[in-house]
């Protein structure tokens, strides 16, 4: 399989390749991968009964909340080291996911999340990872409401579904940040489409942030990457997951239905070959690279 045509490496990879652990910790030995996966438990920050207020309140009001400091700067940092060992291979960012410390980021909001969207809430198979190079002004996803298309509010407006992003380095306009539209300054909240830019200029919002900041939005807002510039000093790197609540019908599938447990090896490779395919359309991924994913994903939903 070949994963560097998107991005002009010369690295090939195959596919048994990208199904053999060891040629992953060949890559990083410094990361884990449990290959018959874990529900040993990870350390997760707990909030004050006056901050999951305040999230609930910034969440409600303006349907994002940034939490800054959530994720320890050390652990992070490795984790866009791991990026960037993958980008000299000439692998796409999201094979990060073969590792155990990416899954863990979803796992440590665990405890914000059940908060939000009550204690059965299950993790969507949906998550993907960016490496945006300067030295190419490469940008990240355009404007997008994550599910402006199908119903994700209850009807008092709390969130069916959320989208947590984390910066794995500091980012900011000149790296290519978040930009977001807060749902109360968003005329075309209510309806998910999307408006005219002389609705929303005033009311965008640039979300410079430092590694190991966590974001959380309902996936309702309307939001998007910015563009790279070469005066950066560094690029940005970044995960992102989505999550639903668990008493709802499931939004894609499958379901990881108890997101404290890591995932197996084999199950890893499933879902980011998932990703690739139902990401491409972003990319414009070579066809080489998507029948290998649709190899990847073989055996899921």
């Amino acid at each position: 399989m070949v994963c560097h045509q998107r991005f002009g490496f010369l690295n090939a990879v195959t596919l048994n390749d990208v199904r053999d652990p060891e040629f992953w910790r060949g890559l990083r030995s410094d990361l884990s991968i449990t290959v018959a996966g874990s529900d040993q438990l990870v350390p997760t920050p707990v909030l004050t009964k006056p901050q999951i207020a305040q999230v609930r309140e910034d969440l409600g009001r303006e349907g994002y909340v940034q939490i800054d400091g959530f994720f320890d700067r050390d652990y992070v940092t490795r984790l866009a080291q791991g990026i960037h060992a993958l980008r000299a291979n000439g692998l796409l960012p999201v094979f990060g996911l073969v590792f155990d410390e990416y899954w863990n980021l979803a796992r440590r909001a665990g405890d914000l999340l059940r908060h939000l969207l009550g204690a059965d809430y299950s993790q969507l198979p949906d998550f993907w990872s960016w490496y945006l190079d300067p030295a190419t002004e490469e940008k990240g996803w355009g404007p997008h409401r994550d599910k402006g298309h199908v119903e994700c509010l209850l009807p008092d407006g709390s969130p069916m579904s959320l989208t947590t992003w984390i910066p794995l380095t500091d980012v900011s306009p000149l790296n290519g940040c978040m930009y977001l539209l807060p749902a109360h300054m968003d005329p075309k909240y209510a309806e998910g489409v999307m408006p005219t830019t002389e609705e929303v200029m005033q009311g965008v919002r640039a979300l410079p942030a430092a590694a190991g900041t966590l974001f959380i939005w309902n996936q309702r807002v309307l939001h998007w990457g910015g563009s790279s510039s070469r005066r950066a000093r560094v690029p940005r790197v970044s995960v992102a997951f989505e999550f639903q609540r668990g008493d709802i019908p499931a939004f894609n599938k499958p379901l990881l239905t108890a997101p404290a447990t890591l995932p197996d090896f084999s199950t890893r490779i499933q879902l980011i070959g998932k990703q690739i395919m139902q990401y491409t359309h972003m990319y414009g991924y070579d066809d080489s690279l998507v029948t290998a994913a649709k190899h990847m994903a073989e055996g899921i939903a």
